[in-house]
């Protein structure tokens, strides 16, 4: 389904069908497009509210990874309620948010996260699920989950068993595998998420030839230093791994050329709008951690605490979008790499522009230019 939110300059037309989002001159909806309200902050310069929100409801976890970054744990008294969470979800749809993805942590560990998924879609919002496959009694889990038509969920894989459960614990890749099962037959629509690194990039080949047989699509990104992953630098990915994994998965998308992968080093994340966009977040996305803070990027949070941009649903996700100085600022920083970005040879080829992670591993590790060595010119 698509959906059609009226802008200053036109329209954002996002659709659920593919999670791709176009920003058009057009003004008027499309017969076959679902409108959203949107809310007039007066700005010009970006979009009237953003378009996804990454919603981290919890940071309990089933799972000990030694690659995450959030250093998830068996409790978390941060999380809100129910009520509050409702409230918030609330608040998002009436600023005219469209999509809203659930993450964790393992969400699935919320005794709640199923109602908490009907009330989003209650509200017309697109909700999708991110998670680690790993469940308690997954054929009841799943059925349920198909049963309230979740948009979309993507599931995390490092790669073939022995790498997945080196750093997921035994048994994991068995688990996440039965749930990918379930879900073709419960007709859920299933992405994969891969984190390359130095032990799984050798065996892309293998990877997807497992994966195009049970997910409709690939995300691969790479590895964060924050939290417990700090401690796997030697499976970062420096700029010539990078240069590497561009060539096999460009290959790759040749073999299976109806397999959709996003690939962090492939392509650009500039979107053509006639505002300034150059990467999702903060220009067309928020993140939200489980406690309410609102953050621009998902990683800001383990960074640095001043990047917090508020706390719903006591502050206004409106009022923050258009007239935060943090969010502001942030924004500037991001067009100021951007500006790098548009002039090096890599931009779109092996790279799709500013990247986060570059800027993570400076910060916590001190090591400059691993990703790239123009990213602190």
């Amino acid at each position: 389904m698509k959906f059609f939110r009226p802008e200053f300059f036109g329209s954002t037309i996002f659709d659920s069908q593919n999670f791709s989002t176009v920003f058009s001159e057009t003004g008027a909806c499309p017969s076959e497009a679902k409108p959203v309200v949107a809310v007039v902050s007066g700005r010009r310069d970006i979009i009237s509210s953003p378009v996804a929100v990454y919603y981290e409801l919890t940071r309990r976890c089933n799972l000990h990874c030694q690659q995450c970054f959030a250093s998830c744990r068996t409790a978390d008294p941060s999380e809100l309620p129910s009520e509050t969470v409702f409230a918030v979800l609330r608040q998002l749809a009436a600023a005219g948010v469209i999509n809203v993805r659930f993450t964790g942590g393992e969400p699935s560990l919320r005794s709640d996260l199923l109602p908490i998924l009907e009330y989003a879609r209650g509200l017309g919002l697109v909700v999708s699920l991110q998670t680690n496959g790993v469940y308690d009694d997954p054929e009841v889990f799943v059925a349920k989950l198909a049963a309230l038509g979740c948009d979309q969920v993507t599931v995390s894989v490092d790669g073939p068993p022995d790498i997945h459960d080196s750093l997921r614990g035994s048994g994991a890749f068995a688990s996440v595998h039965g749930s990918l099962q379930l879900f073709a037959a419960n007709r859920v629509q299933v992405r994969i998420n891969l984190l390359a690194h130095r032990q799984n990039l050798s065996r892309l080949e293998e990877i997807f030839a497992w994966a195009t047989t049970c997910s409709a699509g690939m995300n691969i990104f790479h590895i964060r230093p924050i939290g417990r992953a700090r401690n796997m630098q030697h499976l970062l990915l420096d700029e010539d791994a990078l240069e590497e994994l561009a060539v096999r998965v460009k290959a790759l998308q040749r073999q299976y050329p109806a397999y959709p992968v996003a690939c962090s080093a492939i392509g650009s994340q500039r979107r053509p709008a006639p505002v300034e966009i150059p990467v999702p977040a903060g220009f067309t996305a928020l993140c939200l951690t489980a406690d309410g803070r609102v953050w621009p990027h998902h990683y800001a949070s383990y960074l640095n605490p001043e990047l917090c941009l508020g706390r719903l649903p006591d502050d206004d996700i409106v009022d923050i979008w258009s007239r935060s100085q943090v969010l502001d600022d942030f924004r500037k920083t991001v067009v100021s790499h951007f500006k790098n970005c548009d002039q090096c040879s890599r931009h779109g080829k092996s790279c799709y522009g500013f990247d986060f992670e570059a800027l993570i591993i400076e910060r916590q590790l001190g090591i400059k230019g691993m990703l790239c060595r123009r990213f602190s010119r």
